[in-house]
């Protein structure tokens, strides 16, 4: 077995993309900045962005408790 991807929720999801592909230097491999989904060769894994709140729509929670 092999831990393979990471996927964040983000509020902000364009600050996000460029805070990885501007600071961290991650080279994109799918998505852009203004989209709805990236992902980012962070060596081993892929670091995936997605927008928290798109997805708490996907799953149908409307109250997602912040941790």
């Amino acid at each position: 077995m092999r831990f393979a991807q990471v996927r964040l929720l983000v509020r902000d999801f364009d600050a996000c993309f460029r805070f990885y592909r501007d600071v961290m230097h991650f080279p994109v491999t799918f998505g852009g900045e203004g989209e709805e989904y990236a992902d980012f060769d962070a060596g081993e894994v892929t670091l995936a962005l997605f927008p928290r709140d798109l997805m708490t729509q996907s799953i149908g929670a409307g109250n997602v408790v912040d941790a």
